[in-house]
């Protein structure tokens, strides 16, 4: 934790998303800075770990972190409101119940506050690549699958799109 806090104290930041934490429960910790980490373990010892490192400046704000969704509600005024998701996706040899519930996860998220700004970040275990029928040559992320065709998983992107 030590180096993680060093690491930290280095960047200009507000919020930062983890994933493969590996810790045992779900807690918080102060760091002697006063930021706050957040975090939650997966299912599984070994894999679904997520949390957030919040600066303290935000540390009163609405926060919650299931196994693989964490997120952060920052009011930045009356009347505008942040959300900061951190999603740690299931890799392709997952069952595909998991993936439904990690998608229910990110929509209880998204619908636990009327945000006006949402920020969705984290890994996606997807590739990038750029919108296929947009005139915008902005970059977005397309859920496919990283092991490639062989996979057969490749439905699951609609539910990111």
């Amino acid at each position: 934790m030590i180096e993680l806090e060093e690491v930290v104290s280095k960047l200009r930041w507000y919020v930062t998303g983890l994933s493969e934490i590996r810790r045992n429960w779900e807690d918080s910790i102060t760091f002697e800075s006063d930021n706050l980490f957040y975090y939650r373990e997966g299912d599984q010892l070994s894999q679904g770990d997520n949390g957030l490192i919040v600066c303290k400046s935000l540390v009163n704000n609405e926060s919650s972190v299931l196994s693989k969704v964490a997120y952060l509600i920052h009011r930045i005024t009356e009347r505008y409101s942040m959300m900061v998701i951190q999603v740690y996706a299931p890799t392709s040899t997952q069952i595909d119940e998991d993936v439904e519930v990690l998608y229910e996860d990110i929509s209880k998220a998204i619908h636990a506050s009327h945000s006006y700004y949402n920020i969705e970040m984290g890994d996606f275990n997807a590739k990038l690549d750029v919108r296929s029928g947009s005139k915008e040559s902005s970059i977005w992320l397309r859920a496919t699958e990283p092991q490639g065709p062989s996979s057969g998983n490749h439905h699951r992107g609609n539910g990111l799109g």
